[in-house]
């Protein structure tokens, strides 16, 4: 006798094999996303960092940059002229797009000055992290800003 079609031990055993290999995947693409929300997070913040550093130079200021952390709100970096010290008086606002990448910094906290008259900055390690792992910025006391993964491997970081 001929059949024609597929059996239901045969199917049942695709079904199988598609269920892990869908599992799997879901699983890898979680940890893709959340190792590129933090990729992302990281170079945008050192890329504002590089603009309020050359902002301060060329304004010839120092530019302080402040941590805020509000209630249901994602955390914001802005940036004041640390003579003033007048928060009303924003230069510069980066607000985390990602709800996922947490800053390790207490809120109102000052994070680093720019200093414009001297081309220098404030040492400061500014740490971020979520599910994933943990990224780092470091500002060097001559102003260099450099960025790297610790504990983890991100794609073109370097390690800490």
């Amino acid at each position: 006798m001929q059949q024609k079609g597929f059996s239901l031990f045969e199917l049942l055993i695709v079904v199988v094999i598609s269920s892990v290999m869908f599992t799997i995947a879901i699983v890898n693409w979680r940890e893709f996303q959340l190792r590129s929300e933090l990729t992302n997070t990281t170079l945008a913040l050192v890329t504002f960092l590089n603009q309020v550093k050359s902002n301060a130079n060329f304004q010839n200021r120092n530019n302080a940059i402040y941590i805020i952390k509000e209630e249901d709100q994602p955390w914001r970096l802005i940036v004041i002229d640390n003579e003033q010290n007048d928060h009303d008086q924003i230069f510069f606002q980066f607000i985390n797009a990602n709800n996922q990448v947490e800053i390790l910094k207490k809120n109102n906290d000052l994070l680093s000055i720019f200093h414009g008259r001297r081309c220098m900055a404030q040492p400061e390690t500014i740490k971020l992290k979520n599910d994933i792992g943990e990224s780092r910025i470091i500002i060097s006391t001559r102003g260099r800003i450099r960025y790297c993964a610790y504990a983890m491997q991100l794609a073109g970081f370097p390690k800490c």
